[in-house]
């Protein structure tokens, strides 16, 4: 029977996937969410489920 082989680095430079720190993830889901808001306010919608957040 063939074994199962794993790639050294399964996020290697010929896929998609990104690394990301816990700190850069939570920084770029504040900048989402206050892009988010600034949107609905210029088009005039409301944006539910989203926690007010001006960062």
């Amino acid at each position: 029977m063939s074994e199962k082989t794993v790639p050294d680095d399964p996020y290697g430079y010929d896929t998609n996937t990104v690394r990301v720190g816990q700190h850069d993830l939570a920084c770029l889901l504040l900048m989402f969410r206050s892009a988010i808001h600034r949107w609905a306010e210029e088009e005039g919608r409301i944006v539910s489920g989203l926690p007010d957040c001006h960062a």
